[in-house]
């Protein structure tokens, strides 16, 4: 009869609860030795707990954490909350203009105007990655805003978001599905009413007289030449 050896995997990660909060259980197995450490995920929620289980129980395996080697879930939240203090939409844009040095100084300064105003009116201190799509509407679709204002609010705030994405500052380009308002039209119907029409033929009766009098005027003249 055959015996397999059980495999023990060296590295894993399980979930657990105490007094209504869930924790991870990091597990190794070092020279046949179990070893554990166990770190709160600050949940009393199971479905986020189980989430959060899977997603540091994959980077535990990969190596790219050390539960014992001081990493902590509370290290890790801190750690997120600085680099997205970094990550503001100010800072973003502070930066792409800063990549905007090619550009004559009238260009930028259009650039500054805009994109400043639409960092104000989300707030300088929101995180880049937590700006949505209603944000980018509200700031470009004013109705106070003429339509051909909206259109190049609407532009510099679509190459902002190209720039983000492309520097890896957001995930995904929420500004590039917004369409444009369509173009005003510069013509309107002009109306006329009746006192203006009136009026107007009163006009052209009046010309037409002056002209017909005058031709009278030169045949008569004429006529007199001859003799």
């Amino acid at each position: 009869m055959d015996v397999f050896p059980i495999r023990v995997p060296t590295f894993m990660a399980s979930l657990r609860e105490r007094n209504g909060t869930y924790y991870i259980v990091f597990t190794k197995r070092v020279d046949g030795e179990l070893n554990q450490a166990a770190c709160s995920l600050r949940t009393e929620d199971k479905s986020d707990a189980e989430d959060l289980c899977e997603e540091y129980g994959k980077k535990y395996e990969r190596g790219e954490i050390d539960p014992f080697g001081g990493w902590t879930y509370q290290k890790e939240l801190r750690r997120r909350r600085e680099k997205q203090s970094g990550c503001t939409i100010g800072a973003a844009v502070d930066q792409f203009l800063t990549s905007k040095s090619h550009v004559t100084e009238s260009t930028r300064t259009g650039y500054r105007h805009k994109l400043n105003a639409f960092a104000e009116s989300v707030g300088e201190s929101m995180p880049a990655d937590l700006v949505n799509r209603n944000n980018i509407q509200d700031f470009c679709f004013r109705e106070d805003l003429a339509r051909e204002t909206q259109r190049t609010y609407l532009r510099h705030c679509k190459m902002l978001f190209r720039w983000l994405e492309r520097e890896d500052w957001i995930d995904q380009n929420i500004c590039e599905p917004i369409r444009y308002p369509r173009k005003q039209e510069t013509t309107s119907r002009k109306m006329i009413n009746k006192n203006q029409l009136d009026k107007l033929f009163r006009t052209f009766k009046r010309i037409q007289r002056e002209k017909s009098g005058t031709g009278r005027r030169r045949v008569y003249m004429s006529g007199l030449n001859r003799w």
